[in-house]
């Protein structure tokens, strides 16, 4: 597999959890049956536990030729972010990021509503549940930079993405506002105790 996977294995009765990186350069296919022995290794390395494992995957597109038993219970949910990213950044979004696998593009709600409703109906209720909802990550650049640095509209973003179903991710620094651009700037360290953060997220830092 190309990239590096990441497990957190807890003890009993804890469940393990695992996210698998680069997955879409592995394959579905004979040839390269990473996803499709993955339910088999989850049960050798887990034993009875398996059924309690959530196994996430890095899908950045339409995931649900990944979303089968024999492949992932959850997916990183990109095309969410970018939904809740359009709608919360309007025309302060900086559109000038957009790439074909992450199209950032301002929308108003009635777009939001219905883009919304199309994933929650592509999905079962057990899958949309184990879905890994995000606005941001290590690969791209941090939502507050995507947001025109505008932290009301941040804190928008944040609002929806812990209101909608599935598991909320946040990446780290996002909530004291941290805004670093394309990848390095995305990776910037998080600031030591007592430096300055954005003023505006101050509040919503300690309810997250």
């Amino acid at each position: 597999m190309d990239g590096c996977w990441f497990a957190l294995w807890h003890g009993n009765p804890k469940p393990a959890r695992e996210r698998r990186d680069s997955c879409r350069v592995v394959g579905r296919d004979e040839e390269r049956p990473f996803p499709t022995q993955l339910r088999k290794l989850r049960i050798e390395k887990l034993g009875a536990r398996h059924a309690e494992a959530w196994i996430v995957g890095e899908i950045w597109g339409d995931p649900s030729q990944w979303l089968e038993p024999a492949c992932f219970d959850g997916v990183m949910n990109y095309r969410l972010a970018w939904t809740l990213l359009g709608f919360a950044g309007g025309s302060r979004l900086r559109r000038r990021l957009a790439r074909p696998s992450r199209p950032y593009a301002p929308i108003d709600g009635l777009v939001c509503s219905q883009r919304l409703i199309d994933l929650h109906q592509s999905l079962p209720e057990t899958l949309r549940r184990a879905q890994l909802n995000l606005l941001d990550s290590h690969d791209v650049p941090r939502a507050l930079h995507v947001l025109g640095d505008d932290p009301g509209a941040l804190s928008l973003a944040l609002l929806l993405l812990f209101c909608l179903p599935g598991a909320p991710c946040l990446y780290y620094g996002t909530e004291l506002g941290l805004n670093g651009g394309e990848e390095p700037a995305c990776r910037e360290a998080r600031p030591l105790q007592g430096e300055a953060i954005a003023a505006d997220l101050q509040i919503g830092r300690a309810h997250v």
